[in-house]
């Protein structure tokens, strides 16, 4: 579950910000999980508890930091929140587009 602060098509800046349904936990885990690795041409390092360096085999790199936003709470459901700003290093539209499109892919949760 994520809501946009941009829209995808629109990635031409420098620097995009998005909050996510995530735990630190969990987004960590799937960062590491099938999202990056020899078949996706990306490498993940991580440079601290709450931030990323993800580099592909073409030149691309974005870090990415997230920090706890206040819990969205609907009845009696709360759902943890995580501010998730990335600071694209690499100028290609194109190669942003094919990054968001997939990083949004491995962690759309449910839903419609």
């Amino acid at each position: 579950m994520y809501s946009q602060s941009g829209h995808l098509s629109l990635v031409d800046k420098a620097k995009k910000t998005y909050e996510m349904g995530y735990t630190l936990d969990e987004f960590s885990k799937t960062l590491h999980g099938q999202f990056v690795g020899k078949q996706s041409g990306y490498h993940c390092q991580q440079v601290s508890n709450t931030q990323w360096l993800i580099k592909s085999t073409e030149g691309f790199a974005v870090k990415i930091t997230v920090s706890s936003a206040p819990q969205r709470k609907i009845a009696m459901l709360s759902i943890p929140v995580l501010r998730v700003n990335f600071s694209f290093q690499s100028q290609d539209k194109m190669q942003k587009e094919q990054f968001l499109k997939r990083f949004f892919s491995y962690f759309h949760k449910g839903g419609g």
